[in-house]
């Protein structure tokens, strides 16, 4: 049994300790060729035994560097002084949300020409590919989100706030998290005519903490509001959404109910 403070040795490592304990073996067997080496140079002896056992100690030092020479190229060939397939996807991630950031960041949903949506379709499938099973950092949900692009799902559906009016392509639309609620907010008439919905929300499994991360909205409140004054609206209902990534500028999800809409929103 491994003891409780140490990590067994992964196969990379084994791999690596290996060519080591070789690369050592045949410095060794370097430094007793060149002594060996230099010891028949200083040697007055013409015999015959004498030059043969010189060019067998020759070969056999050239077989010592091409051995060492062959124990070095594979590591080299394979990246091993490279950094890890993870620290490169780490990067790749930031890289991707920076320029998906600056693509969407001060647009609505309804202001792209079809080479921005498909940029913005590319950078979006490949964030949320790099981002599938890494860490899902709950502390960075908090806080308002306005949406930036939105995905129809397949039916064409658009966003899923039980807000029974109708959206505009000049207002905006955004979310309010907390850790144990959010609050849907879309603009009616800019931001004094507004719809807010909001209600509790939790994880739908708090121990798996990986990145699709789902989560239960239970809508229980809605109001229409002119500037400060807000009249009740009877709306309730379930929400149904994965955390398809969660950046510091960048979220994204996935309505799974109320029409299965893509939607990404930024802060």
């Amino acid at each position: 049994q491994t003891p409780p403070n140490h990590q067994p040795l992964t196969w990379v490592a084994c791999i690596h300790l290996h060519m080591l304990c070789q690369f050592l073996f045949f410095v060794l067997l370097h430094g007793i060729c060149g002594v060996t080496c230099l010891s028949n140079n200083n040697s007055h002896s013409s015999t015959t035994a004498t030059t043969s056992r010189r060019a067998h100690i020759s070969i056999l030092c050239k077989s010592s560097f091409s051995a060492v020479a062959g124990i070095l190229a594979p590591a080299a060939s394979t990246g091993a002084l490279q950094p890890s397939s993870d620290e490169r996807g780490i990067r790749s991630t930031y890289s991707i949300e920076e320029e998906l950031f600056n693509l969407v960041n001060n647009k609505k949903p309804s202001n792209y020409n079809q080479r921005e949506t498909n940029a913005v379709e590319k950078l979006t499938e490949e964030l949320i590919s790099s981002a599938q099973g890494s860490k899902w950092e709950r502390n960075l949900l908090s806080g308002s989100w306005r949406v930036a692009y939105i995905r129809p799902g397949q039916t064409g559906g658009g966003l899923d706030r039980r807000i029974p009016f109708p959206e505009l392509p000049f207002n905006e639309s955004y979310q309010r998290f907390t850790s144990d609620s959010v609050t849907n907010v879309g603009e009616l008439l800019g931001p004094p005519l507004r719809v807010e919905v909001g209600g509790s929300l939790k994880e739908d499994d708090y121990s798996f903490n990986s990145t699709p991360k789902r989560f239960i909205a239970n809508i229980n409140r809605g109001d229409i509001c002119a500037g400060k004054l807000c009249a009740k609206l009877p709306i309730e209902g379930e929400g149904i959404f994965d955390g398809m990534y969660l950046g510091e500028r960048i979220r994204i999800g996935q309505n799974l109910n109320g029409g299965g809409a893509l939607v990404l929103q930024v802060r």
